[in-house]
Order: C-alpha cells, then structure tokens, then sequence
C-alpha cells in the first residue's frame, strides 16, 4: 500500500475516498488518506462540503462543495522525489533528461501553444487537462502519445471557447467558492485556536481555585502571592478564551451568509462546540480569577483588622506603662526622702508593676509591628493597596508602645535608700562599767533594704 500522505482533519457534508486500487470509502474525520487517492465531494447534497486536510508536511488543504482532488507527492512542500509523479512541466523536463526520446518530447511540447500562441504550462488542477506520466522503469513511456491527446483536448476546448456566448458564466461561483475555500480554511485555524484557549483558560481556573483555597487555609506572604499569580493567568486565559470565541463566531456567521448566498447549507457543528468550549471555559477562568481575588480580599481584611485590634492594645499598653512609671517614680522619691519600712515597700511594690508594664507595653508594638509588615509584605503580593491612615496610626502606636516601655523600665530601675536603723529591742540600754567583752547591751538594731541586699553596720565615733 501507498504511504500515508494526508488525514481528514475537519469535514462537513459528504466526501469520498476513491484509492489506487479503483476502491471507494466515504470520508470521515481522521480518514486517512494514501498517495494516488483521489477525494471527491459529493454532488448529492443541499448541504455545503467542506474539509480540511492536514499534510504530512504540516500545511493544509481545503475542499468545498464537488471539488475533486488528486493526492500525490506535488501537493507537499519538499522537493519531488526520483519517483515521484509530476506534473509541472519544468519537472516533466527534469524527468526525462536522459531518456532517448528526450528530442521528440521537446518538439512536441514546443507544438502545445495557447490561445495567444504562448506555451501552456502543465497543472494538477481539476479544471485543466493534464498529461499523465508514468514513473520511470524497465519500459519506456510514450510521452508523445500522452502530449497528443492533450493538444486534442486543448483543441476541443478552442472549440468550447468559441461557443462561449452560449455557455453559463461561472467566474462569480467560482469567486464565491474560492472565498469559501478561504473563510474554511480560516474557521478550521480558529477552532483549533479556540479548543487551545478553552483548554489553558480551564486549566488556569484549576490552579486559582487551588492556589486560592491553600492562601485561605494559611494567608501566608507567599501564598497570597502564588494566589494573586494565578488570578492574573485565569483571567488572562478567560480573556483569551472569550476572544477566541467571538472571532471564530463571527467567520461562522460569514461562512453561513455566504453559503447561503450560494444556495447552501453548511454544517458548523464543530465549529460552534468550539465557540460553546471557549465561551464556558472563558467563564470558568473568570469566576475562578473572582474566587481568588476575593480570597485575597478577605485574608487582607482579617490582616487589616488584626493591624488595628493590635494598635488599640499598643496605644493601652503605652498609658499603663507611664501610669505606672508615674506612680513609681512618686514613690520612690517619697521612700528616699522618708525610708521607714512602709513607704520603702510601697515604693518597691510600685516599681515592680512598671516593670511589668513596661514589657507588656514591649510585648504590644512587637506584636503590632510584626503585623503591620506582615500586612503591608501581603498586600504588596496581593496587590492591594491599603488605607494609609491604618497604616499611619499603627506605626505611631509602636514608637509610643516602646517609648512607654523605656519610661517605664526608668523609673523601676530608680534606686531605694535603706530604711531607718532602728532598735527592736525595748529594754533600757544600759550596761555596767568594765564588763566582759560580749555583754549584751540591749540594743538590737535592725534596717532593711527592700532590693533585698546584705545590710552592714558600722559604729562611728562621736
């Protein structure tokens, strides 16, 4: 059998397959077609045929309505084999350049003149006789023979011109067919287009649905960021998608004004599935793009409100630490000027609860900073813009937080005089003259220093 040289790839109405063998199939989508077949649309039909072929050289071929079409090696973009068919005649020269008959060939396509005395070039076209040639073997090929009855055909069409005024005009069918022909051959690009766009735009709304659903679960820096990547891809895909779609519907509505203008139908099923994928998938990547943004929307908002709880608990934490450092400071200054053990303890219990202060009112702008970059790193991924004043106020409530806290930590810090000495025992101090060393002279004297310290006593002279 022949090598494959073309496939159905699109086809509307009825086509048939005739093969080398003299057999016929009906053509279908994926026919595969061998070298030497001939493709015929049927005549049979108020329906509008079209197909369109794929080579295996990759270009495309269009057929409309009875059009017939011989498959052969000159229909590819390489270059002609050693034994291939041809039917150029600058290829029929090529072919026969060694052959013995080459003078006789040469004369007889010297007689094969136009109407205007040029000479007619040789085509494949179904609307042009042809010679036929063989391919080169063990026995020769009577080219003169085949060249002979194309002069008798080209004389009979002489003829036929003659009778013109008799015969039908076809040149504006042929026109209409011809443009057709082209707006097929367009339409089979773009639903090849469209059924791609679909297929992006869906498997973008997948990965933003995803991506989206993994950024509410953990509103992370980074995966609000793959979030908002993947929302820009799903709705440029819907974009391209819809685009696709609206192109490809407007050459449909062409092809049907202009089959219809020449009295057909042409069937577009495929075509307008095509327009129906495109159109849904465009949708899906759209609402899938809406989803994300609003996921994002919403860990931003949480971000926000997180941002200004904090501040409030900031801006507390910072009056709690300068009232207690206040309240420290007062005391300390009333225990230094009067150390009797009460002020000595109110003092240091003060100075104890500014500390605390202090570092919750630290704990407060850490916290709140902390936030503050963690919303400002995600809006940036997310591309959102945030309210300045929110931001504003939130960054004075840290400086204020931790100014606070230092004012606080001073005043904890503020040293505590000793407490008055004074003597515990209540018995008269008196002793005798020239007792023992170690006698006990009645007076016990006790001090305290409230930070806890070791208190040492000397006795001064005086």
């Amino acid at each position: 059998m022949s090598a494959i040289i073309a496939t159905v790839a699109r086809i509307s109405g009825e086509f048939s397959i005739q093969r080398v063998d003299g057999s016929t199939v009906e053509a279908s989508k994926n026919s595969e077609i061998y070298e030497g077949d001939t493709v015929r649309g049927s005549q049979n039909t108020s329906e509008l045929n079209s197909l369109v072929v794929n080579m295996v050289d990759g270009s495309d071929i269009t057929m409309i309505g009875d059009e017939s079409q011989l498959f052969d090696s000159s229909l590819l973009k390489e270059e002609f084999a050693e034994n291939e068919t041809v039917t150029e005649f600058e290829s029929v020269e090529a072919m026969v350049d060694d052959a013995d008959y080459i003078e006789d060939f040469q004369e007889d396509t010297d007689e094969i003149d136009t109407e205007a005395g040029e000479e007619e070039t040789l085509s494949s076209s179904t609307d042009t006789p042809m010679a036929s040639f063989a391919e080169q073997g063990d026995s020769s090929v009577d080219i003169n023979a085949e060249l002979r009855d194309v002069d008798t055909q080209k004389q009979k069409t002489t003829q036929d011109n003659d009778d013109e005024p008799n015969r039908i005009d076809t040149s504006h069918a042929d026109a209409l067919n011809a443009e057709i022909s082209d707006i097929v051959s367009n339409m089979s690009d773009l639903i090849d287009v469209a059924n791609a766009a679909a297929t992006v735009a869906n498997d973008a709304a997948r990965l933003a649905n995803s991506v989206a659903e993994t950024a509410r679960l953990n509103p992370t820096v980074e995966n609000l960021e793959e979030a908002e990547r993947a929302q820009q891809s799903a709705n440029l895909a819907s974009v391209e998608a819809a685009t696709s779609a609206t192109e490809l519907e407007e050459v449909i509505e062409s092809l049907k004004i202009l089959a219809a203008s020449a009295g057909k139908t042409i069937n577009t099923t495929d075509a307008e599935a095509a327009v129906a994928n495109a159109n849904a998938a465009a949708t899906t990547a759209s609402n899938a793009a809406i989803y994300s943004e609003a996921t994002t929307d919403s860990a931003i908002a949480d971000m926000v409100a997180d941002v200004v709880s904090l501040t409030n608990i900031a801006n507390v934490a910072a009056q709690n630490a300068n009232a207690a450092a206040d309240e420290a400071k007062d005391a300390v200054e009333l225990a230094n000027e009067n150390p009797i053990l009460e002020n000595l303890n109110s003092a240091n219990t003060l100075q104890e609860a500014a500390a605390l202060a202090a570092s919750k009112a630290v704990d407060a702008a850490e916290g709140l900073e902390n936030t503050l970059n963690t919303l400002n790193e995600a809006a940036d991924a997310a591309n959102e813009v945030i309210d300045s004043e929110i931001l504003s106020v939130a960054s004075i409530a840290v400086d204020s937080a931790d100014s606070s806290a230092d004012n606080a930590n001073q005043s904890a810090n503020i040293n505590l005089n000793v407490s008055s000495v004074v003597d515990s025992d209540s018995s008269d101090n008196i002793i005798n003259e020239n007792v023992a060393d170690g006698t006990y002279t009645g007076v016990t004297l006790n001090a305290v220093d409230v930070d806890g310290d070791a208190i040492t006593y000397s006795i001064e002279d005086g």
